[in-house]
């Protein structure tokens, strides 16, 4: 496997966890769930940041894409 999609994968999964884990969170402390979406961005622009070099920066840009679909589909 090469490295950019293991990023990716791996990436995708933090961040289903980190909205699980904040989802339930949220719930059981009270605070607003939309207060942890700056740790999305975070996930999102460490992809970018860590294909881009690997690749191409369009590529990086749109493999931080791919894991926002991820987010937004089954986060």
């Amino acid at each position: 496997m090469n490295e950019p999609l293991r990023i990716i994968l791996i990436a995708s999964v933090l961040v289903v966890l980190f909205d699980t884990v904040g989802s339930i969170a949220s719930r059981q402390f009270g605070f607003a769930y939309v207060k942890l979406m700056a740790g999305s961005f975070l996930i999102y622009g460490a992809v970018g940041f860590l294909t881009a070099p690997l690749t191409t920066m369009i590529q990086g840009g749109l493999a931080a894409g791919v894991v926002g679909l991820v987010d937004a589909t089954i986060g």
